[in-house]
């Protein structure tokens, strides 16, 4: 059983390096996905991402976990629950 963390964010969103600063703090590995990067807007919209920073936690590949906002205490509860 493996997880992954991936995080949305731009570079205008004022939340998303305080977000990632405090994420990257408690040890937790993660992918950034550029929002300002055009080849990453087709799989923001798939995914339904309508807001920054946004966290999709996946658990053996599989999407088990989104959410926006800088809660960086949310995100280590849902990897104690994974």
């Amino acid at each position: 059983m493996s997880f992954s963390v991936k995080i949305v964010s731009a570079s205008w969103c004022n939340q998303c390096n305080p977000y990632k600063k405090a994420v990257d703090s408690l040890g937790i590995t993660f992918e950034n996905i550029d929002a300002d990067n055009e080849e990453n807007m087709s799989m923001l919209n798939e995914l339904g991402v309508r807001s920054l920073p946004t966290t999709l936690v996946y658990k053996d590949g599989e999407l088990v976990k989104m959410f926006s906002g800088n809660k960086p205490q949310e995100l280590k509860d849902v990897i104690k629950e994974v």
